[in-house]
């Protein structure tokens, strides 16, 4: 294999792994944000139905 088609497939495969590395990334920040914001949902609906009552 000549170097520069080696060079350019070791290019694309980066490319490829910090695709899926950064849509990983962006998957487990986002399930962690809508567990937090699950929670301070049920807390703030708790506190509401306590003030409102």
């Amino acid at each position: 294999m000549n170097k520069r088609l080696k060079d350019t497939l070791l290019n694309i495969s980066y490319f490829l792994l910090g695709v899926m590395g950064g849509v990983a990334l962006a998957c487990i920040l986002e399930w962690q944000f809508t567990k937090q914001m699950e929670k301070r949902g049920y807390v703030l609906e708790y506190y509401w139905r306590k003030v409102n009552d």
